[in-house]
């Protein structure tokens, strides 16, 4: 019996490594980027048409900064563990920044009532897409 439980533990022990943390980075900046690809669409689509700041457009900015959050989450995560070669404050910065974005956006966007206030919040996710990107190269060491 303890033969088959040491050998399930080094099965898992194979499965799950550091490593596979360190490619989490590319799969999150590739969701995030996606995410924020589809929002400025989407925001693209209502200053077209010349709509106001909506609820569902709300709902997609949200989107892409609660991916935000993941990612700073994952990213706090292999920092500590010592993976990636992201000179720190460069990095940081660039997330902090990242992170504000959307939400200066959106203040925007609902204060200003012509179709020009989801414009901003068009280019902000396109921004985000950009500085996201930028993020993982700075991780990658090439800051």
């Amino acid at each position: 019996m303890p033969l088959r439980v040491s050998r399930l533990v080094a099965v898992r022990s194979q499965c799950v490594s550091w490593q596979t943390l360190g490619d989490m980075t590319f799969f999150v900046t590739s969701v995030i980027v996606a995410l924020a690809t589809g929002a400025a669409v989407f925001a693209f689509w209502h200053v077209i048409r010349g709509y106001q700041f909506s609820n569902p457009l709300f709902y997609a900015v949200a989107v892409v900064e609660g991916a935000l959050v993941v990612g700073l989450i994952v990213a706090i995560t292999n920092s500590n563990r010592g993976l990636g070669d992201a000179e720190p404050v460069l990095y940081w910065s660039y997330f902090a920044t990242t992170l504000i974005i959307a939400p200066l956006a959106v203040m925007w966007g609902v204060g200003d009532k012509s179709r020009w206030g989801t414009g901003v919040v068009a280019i902000a996710m396109v921004t985000i897409a950009v500085l996201v990107i930028r993020l993982e190269q700075i991780w990658q060491g090439h800051g």
